[in-house]
């Protein structure tokens, strides 16, 4: 299965080639805590339509997910999103796109469908990293939203849950 959906993904980024935006476009904010050379390999889609692996229902927890109403979700180095979302989406987003470089496809696939289905959506280890980067960036008053390097806190976070 999780060959099945990576070949769905790459289809997928394919198809939705033309549409793809650099990331180096977004404001320079989310350059205080992304470099450009990371900047600069991720990109991101507008669209209302998020494209969702809907052939997955036979995998416990899918079709919570798949009934979802997302407004992004990240495959590869290419996050779709609506074009209504504030900026925090697109930092929540490229945290994704760092684990997926990370971990790699298969693994991350695989993590994230185990993380859901033994936490919950919410509180699965990949989002929860992506949820509390957002927050940071988000909470203009608190002290952690000095910037800092994402792709090295995700990196710590990773090995520190073992998965890489």
């Amino acid at each position: 299965m999780i060959e099945t959906i990576n070949q769905w993904i790459d289809a997928t980024l394919e198809a939705n080639r033309d549409k793809q935006q650099c990331c180096l476009s977004l404001p320079k904010r989310v350059h205080q805590f992304y470099d450009e050379e990371f900047l600069a390999s991720a990109f991101f889609v507008e669209t209302t339509a998020i494209p969702k692996p809907t052939f997955i229902t036979n995998i416990p927890g899918a079709e919570e997910y798949l009934a979802m109403d997302v407004r992004g979700v990240t495959y590869k180095n290419t996050y779709f999103v609506h074009p209504d979302i504030p900026l925090s989406t697109h930092v929540h987003e490229l945290v994704h796109v760092a684990q997926w470089k990370l971990l790699g496809a298969e693994t991350f696939i695989s993590e994230y469908i185990r993380g859901v289905q033994t936490y919950g959506y919410r509180d699965s280890p990949l989002e929860d990293i992506a949820f509390t980067v957002q927050q940071d960036f988000e909470d203009e008053n608190a002290s952690t939203n000095k910037p800092y390097d994402v792709v090295e806190r995700v990196n710590l976070f990773l090995l520190k849950n073992k998965l890489v």
